[in-house]
């Protein structure tokens, strides 16, 4: 790094469970976090993921806002 640093790991606060893009219909589509994580060669760990907010609202029984996060997901 410029300024003398070290990357020993990267923490992300709220990890949207994104897939990059595939480049053909069958490519496999993969995680934007794994692939940071891959390119950088460093642990990649998430605070919070879309899938623990969704674990959420199922508990609190708001089916609309669930039913929006489960399409985007």
């Amino acid at each position: 790094m410029k300024e003398g640093g070290i990357l020993v790991g990267i923490i992300v606060a709220f990890d949207r469970l994104e897939k990059t893009p595939s480049t053909t219909e069958r490519s496999p589509r993969f995680s934007v976090v794994g692939e940071v994580r891959k390119q950088h060669g460093v642990p990649a760990v998430s605070i919070l993921t879309l899938s623990d907010i969704i674990e959420h609202l199922k508990s609190l029984g708001t089916e609309d806002d669930l039913r929006g996060l489960e399409e985007y997901r």
